[in-house]
């Protein structure tokens, strides 16, 4: 009963319509050209819509002196679309355009600005990518933008740090894509892949994508593709075992609620789990009416039956053709549907008009997609477009237009339909629930009367309620991450085997960062380390040949202490380095033994200069005093207060203020000869024996960059090696410089750090880090968990483990020096024993001196006078003699 209702009513409105057209003249039928694709379901349903409108208005308004008459031509190609519009315009007299084919290029939108007649567009794309210029184009579907702000917040929300993109490859797919992708790059989410689909792909070639996809480690899929290859994408997806927990499928569609519900529940079994997003209609009852018609009624389009679906494109074209009826009865009194006709060079404007529509139609673009059409043959005649009269007040009653319709409000800003809103829905079971919505105002909120940013719990597929951390490890739950095995320096890393129960442990500095930066990730990983080594237990080789089997997906990861090196690069991906960085050598400390070391802080011709320059003054203050030889001997030996000459005097202080700056300038060489090991840097000869740690890079860096001969290179794998072969010297089979990382030098300085020293400059290098494949989503996870746990006190506690309290290997300065030494009796020795000889010297000739002013001289003839009957036996009383 209700479809024959319905088909009654239809049926009614349309022959009220046609009486209305042919009859007294009472109500003015007013054309309105519709192109579509009436073939297609988004063609067929627009239609469908757009006649629903103009019954369901008319017979709401009986009053109405008008009466719009739809001229709908159907299309197939976007040439037909041009062609469809250019004989609307000259032939039909329309006053207004709509469809989902209208193109919005340049050269249509100069057709409609040409003739004053409104173009209005349903088609799915971004006025961004559009050249207009016009003033007559009204997009009535929303900007792609949006859709694709509103899916990189969810991203954003949910942490997700790399999505892959499937999307449908033709115009409308590609133009979203690249919206897609600019709104994920503004919110730092990274694609990590783009899969095109053809729109007639088989489902082998879509099978064979999610395969690829499948091998890959980032687990969150964007699909943007019709409704159809969706169905066929989630079928094969579930076959793989890709709609299970630990994946997120994230899909876009223009389908109301109810086109999920009706359905097959096979094909919707199959999308447990995905989140949806699509333009906001708010339920209304007018809505729920029109649903029920449409789907209680079958219309006849272009003689053959097609089902339309139903979507909300399809709203959006009702609600235009009831703005379209209200703005037209608006403009009814100064309306008389007549055209008027540009004459050739009557309007200098109307003709470069001319010129230019007639040049952008010749433009390589529409010649090219001629040759591509043999069927059609066009002649089109520009030097007589008509111009409408009423389209300008048309357009203008159009953008003022605002009233609600089933699509929610309809309101025009900058010539375009802006949504209130995007629902964002979870698929359970033969349905959906909503989770939220997402405003271009606000963002991600829960619901439209709430302030809350956080969405509704999902639930994912698997039926879990765990969010996707976004990427896993292909084919294993576990990461395998490779270590190496060393017989030296394992602070590093450690490889030990329980002989017991035959379990390998595996320790050391390296591996305490990395289970330290698991703890720091959002999600936890289960792992096992597989030491490098074959069958029997043997290190299988270098450390490139270690990371060459992360290139070779042997590993997941590689933790120790891997140098992060450009080459390296080239085939796996590193995270940020842990440790200091860089290279340099190390050589032994001369410590020189040498009695005579006071005299080293000046050189021989300064200490000539200054003696010569204190005889020479001396000289000139004896010539310049006055007196006795006795008072110029005493002004010149005890100070210048003494001095009685003004000359003598001034020459007297400048030779103090030169002795002043000798004394500081020697006291400050002697401190550092004495306390501070010689620094001259120790130039490589090609005597000399160079020793690297074997299995390290260092090796091929000596060769190529410092030039030094293979043969006078030897390798060590322990810190007791290295001191053992600079003790021996290269000479005696050992080495003569040590060159190597610095966090080994570190370690090697530390234990032997008074016998040896760095030298030279310091080579760049990255320091060590995590080895990763290439395309890992791993790696910015763990370089940001790196960077946080080089800021937090947990790792000084591991560098003060495996290094020492005060240890730095990751930060911090780097002595080049050894540490000062004690000063010792030694050092100053010559200077003792000189002092001492001067002192018994001067002694004996003062004793010999006042002996002589007394008794005169030591050999006197008379036998009463002894040597010891002097003066100087006040000096020793107990050995006077007696006469």
């Amino acid at each position: 009963m209700r479809f024959f209702l319905s088909a009654f009513g239809f049926l009614l409105g349309i022959l009220l319509v046609s009486a209305e057209e042919h009859g007294d003249g009472s109500r003015s039928a007013i054309k309105i050209g519709v192109v579509l694709d009436l073939n297609s379901p988004t063609g067929a349903a627009i239609n469908s819509s757009m006649s629903m409108a103009l019954s369901d208005f008319y017979s709401s308004h009986l009053d109405y002196r008008t009466r719009i008459v739809l001229d709908t031509v159907d299309v197939d190609t976007e040439l037909d679309a041009v062609s469809a519009v250019l004989q609307l315009l000259n032939t039909e007299e329309v006053q207004g355009i709509v469809g989902s084919e209208v193109s919005t290029e340049a050269f249509v939108a100069e057709l409609g600005s040409k003739a004053h007649v409104p173009l209005i567009s349903l088609t799915p794309r971004s006025l961004s990518h559009v050249n207009i210029a016009s003033p007559y184009t009204i997009q009535i579907t929303p900007d792609d933008s949006y859709q694709a702000q509103a899916i990189a917040s969810i991203c954003k929300q949910f942490k997700w740090l790399e999505v892959v993109i499937l999307y449908e490859d033709n115009k409308y797919g590609n133009q979203f894509n690249s919206q897609l992708i600019k709104a994920l790059q503004e919110v730092d989410i990274h694609t990590e892949y783009m899969i095109s689909l053809p729109p007639s792909a088989q489902l082998d070639e879509i099978s064979t994508q999610l395969n690829l996809l499948k091998s890959i480690q980032t687990r969150v899929f964007l699909v943007h593709v019709s409704t159809s290859m969706r169905s066929h994408i989630f079928h094969l997806a579930e076959i793989s075992r890709m709609m299970i927990e630990g994946y997120a499928w994230i899909f876009t569609t223009d389908s109301l609620s109810n086109s999920l519900s009706s359905m097959d529940s096979t094909v919707t079994s199959s999308w447990q789990g995905a989140v949806g997003i699509r333009p906001y209609v708010p339920n209304s009852e007018n809505l729920e009416n029109f649903k029920a018609r449409w789907k209680s009624n079958m219309f006849q389009v272009t003689n053959r039956e097609i089902t339309a679906e139903l979507n909300v494109c399809s709203l959006w074209a009702y609600d235009t053709t009831w703005a379209l009826a209200m703005a037209i009865e608006k403009i009814y009194e100064t309306m008389d549907g007549t055209f008027k006709k540009v004459s050739n060079g009557k309007s200098k404007d109307d003709a470069i008009d001319a010129v230019r529509l007639d040049t952008a139609y010749k433009s390589p673009h529409i010649m090219r997609s001629l040759r591509n059409e043999h069927a059609l043959n066009l002649t089109f005649d520009f030097t007589n477009v008509r111009v409408s009269k009423f389209g300008a007040k048309l357009l203008r009653e159009m953008l003022d237009m605002k009233f609600t319709g089933l699509s929610g409000e309809f309101k025009l800003v900058d010539y375009q339909l802006r949504p209130s809103a995007f629902e964002i829905f979870n698929v359970i079971g033969n349905g959906e629930r909503t989770l939220g919505y997402w405003l271009p105002s606000k963002g991600i909120i829960r619901g439209l009367d709430l302030n809350s940013e956080e969405l509704k719990t999902v639930i994912w597929p698997g039926v879990s309620l765990s969010k996707p951390k976004g990427w896993g490890v292909p084919h294993t739950g576990k990461l395998k991450i490779g270590v190496p095995i060393k017989q030296g320096f394992t602070e590093f890393v450690k490889v030990e085997v329980d002989p017991s129960t035959n379990e390998t442990k595996v320790v050391g500095f390296s591996i305490d960062v990395f289970r330290s930066v698991l703890e720091k990730l959002p999600v936890q990983l289960d792992y096992e380390f597989l030491p490098f080594v074959n069958e029997s237990g043997h290190n299988l080789g270098i450390y490139d040949d270690l990371v060459h089997k992360v290139a070779e997906k042997n590993y997941d990861v590689v933790v120790g202490d891997i140098t992060i090196l450009a080459d390296r690069a080239s085939y796996v991906d590193f995270t940020l380095p842990y440790t200091e960085s860089g290279a340099s050598m190390v050589v032994k400390v001369n410590h020189q033994k040498n009695m005579w070391c006071f005299l080293k802080p000046l050189t021989w011709d300064l200490w000539v200069t200054a003696a010569a320059s204190s005889i020479v003054l001396g000289l000139v203050v004896w010539a310049l005093e006055h007196g006795t030889l006795k008072e110029k001997a005493v002004a010149l030996f005890m100070s210048t207060g003494t001095l009685s000459s003004n000359y003598s005097r001034f020459a007297f202080i400048m030779w103090l203020f030169i002795v002043l700056i000798l004394t500081q300038s020697y006291t400050a060489r002697l401190s550092a000869l004495l306390t501070v090991d010689k620094l001259d840097d120790f130039k490589i000869s090609k005597d000399h024996y160079v020793g690297y740690q074997q299995g390290s890079f260092v090796r091929d860096f000596l060769v190529t960059n410092l030039h030094i001969n293979d043969s006078k290179l030897r390798g060590y794998t322990t810190i007791e090696q290295y001191h053992q072969a600079m003790v021996k010297g290269g000479k005696q089979g050992g080495i003569d410089a040590i060159f190597d990382e610095i966090p080994y030098i570190k370690l090697f300085l530390r234990r032997y750090g008074s016998q040896y020293k760095r030298v030279g400059p310091t080579y760049k290098s990255e320091g060590f880090g995590f080895a990763f494949p290439h395309g890992s989503p791993l790696v910015p996870h763990f370089s940001r968990a790196i960077l946080r746990l080089i800021q937090s006190e947990n790792m000084s506690r591991i560098e003060n483990k495996y290094f020492g309290a005060g240890s730095s290997s990751s930060v911090g300065s780097f002595s080049l020096v050894s540490q000062g030494k004690s000063v010792g009796a030694y050092n100053f020795g010559a200077f003792f024993i000189l002092n001492f000889v001067i002192i018994i010297l001067a002694l004996f000739y003062r004793i010999l001196t006042e002996y002589r002013k007394k008794y005169g001289s030591i050999y006197s003839k008379d036998p009463k006078i002894t040597a010891f009957d002097s003066p100087a036996n006040d000096l020793m009383p107990c050995l006077k003699c007696s006469k």
